[in-house]
This record gives C-alpha cells, sequence and structure tokens, in this order.
C-alpha cells in the first residue's frame, strides 16, 4: 500500500509540475496538439475542450499527490499489514458547498463538452454539403451557385470591416437558408476580425439575396 501511495505521489508531482509547462506549450503551438484556432482551423479540439482536459488532468494530480502523501494508519499482525478503519466525520458546511460547486462546475463543463461536439458534428455536416457537387449547380436564376453565393458575401463583409485584412473566415461555419415563400436565400458564417481597439474576435455575417441574385441586405456584428 505504502509503495502505491508513493508512486501515486511522483506521478501527481509530475502531473502538478509538468502539466502547466504543456498547456503554456499548448498555446503557442497549437497545432502540435491539434486544438483549433484562426490559424488552424481543422483542428480536432476547440480551445474550450483543451483547457477543461488540461484542467482534469491537473486536478486528478493534485488529488494522487494528496493522497499519495497522506499517512495511512495500518495495524501489524504477523507478517500482514491491516489498514485501521477512518473515523466516520461529519462532513462541515463549507467542505459540503466546495462539494456542491465542484458537482455544479463539472456538469457546466459536461454540458459545454456536449455542445462543442453537437456543434462539431453539425460543422461536418454543413462542410459535407458545401464540398459536394451540388455546391457548383446553379440555384440562382443569374447562375450562382452556393459557393458563389458564399464568395459573394465574404467580399461584401470584409469590404465592410474597419480591418478587412483581419477577416478570416472558415467553410465549416457556413449555413444557407431559404424561404421559397418570399423567395429569398440567405448565407450564414462566422468569422474572425478585429475591432476598433486591435482586439480580434468571432463575428457572424449574413447575407440576403432574391431568387435572380440581388442583394436585398447583408451585416456583420459581433457574437
Amino acid at each position: 500500500m505504502m509503495r502505491v501511495g508513493f508512486y501515486m505521489a511522483v506521478i501527481g508531482f509530475f502531473i502538478i509540475f509538468i502539466l502547466p509547462l504543456v498547456f503554456l506549450y499548448s498555446l503557442f503551438k497549437p497545432k502540435t496538439f491539434s486544438i483549433r484556432t484562426k490559424k488552424n482551423s481543422m483542428g480536432r479540439w476547440s480551445r474550450v475542450q483543451s483547457i477543461v482536459v488540461f484542467a482534469v488532468l491537473w486536478f486528478l494530480g493534485v488529488v494522487m499527490l494528496v493522497e499519495g502523501a497522506s499517512p495511512e494508519g495500518s495495524e501489524v499482525q504477523g507478517d500482514r499489514v491491516v489498514a485501521a478503519e477512518p473515523a466516520q466525520k461529519e462532513p462541515s458546511r463549507k467542505e459540503r458547498k466546495a462539494a456542491e460547486k465542484a458537482a455544479k462546475e463539472a456538469e457546466k463543463s459536461e454540458k459545454a463538452a456536449a455542445k462543442e461536439a453537437e456543434l462539431a458534428k453539425e460543422d461536418v455536416q454543413r462542410q459535407s454539403t458545401l464540398i459536394d457537387n451540388s455546391s457548383t449547380r446553379p440555384i440562382l436564376s443569374n447562375g450562382w451557385s452556393r459557393t458563389d453565393i458564399y464568395t459573394h458575401c465574404q467580399i461584401l463583409i470584409q469590404n465592410s470591416l474597419k480591418s478587412p485584412k483581419s477577416f478570416n473566415s472558415s467553410i465549416r461555419t457556413v449555413k444557407f437558408i431559404r424561404d421559397a415563400e418570399k423567395e429569398i436565400l440567405g448565407v450564414n458564417f462566422d468569422f474572425y476580425a478585429t475591432n476598433s481597439f486591435g482586439a480580434e474576435l468571432i463575428h457572424s455575417g449574413t447575407c440576403v439575396y432574391d431568387f435572380d441574385g440581388k442583394l436585398l441586405e447583408y451585416e456583420a456584428k459581433a457574437k
């Protein structure tokens, strides 16, 4: 038992002190860890997911270090070591609140991870829809395909920005909306761009056309 505790303490020590260095390295080299950023839009993991994973691993390291370093009472009987039963202690109010807070944080992280997974699934579906042969098939009377509409809208949105060179969008976020009754077709997508203060933010760009290809409206706003 003591040997197992020692190994847990050693592993916990390395996780606590080495993992932060790995995390800092991931901030500068996200591509190495397949983390999705504006420069690595094809990354497998989002920045939120990577932070949650590092946080969970670091927490486990703390637990292992504490468990491995804590002395364990025992009674020696001949050649056997029998672990002494720990005294039952009622958790304090502070401990109960801490446990409730940890449970809520875990639930929140679970929901965030599930949402990220769902968004990733939707992105894959949108991407497959855009990349197939029908993405170049004319759908407006002026001969425009969905690819033409998306490209035209990107140019409009980019030129409307205060810093057009900071514009960076991904085809994975594209959504098309068609209203046959109103005879309009819209395209929406997310993109990165810097604001007046130089801060990079996620924006949403939208363009609406009639079935003849005439632009009805377009807008770009920060999320």
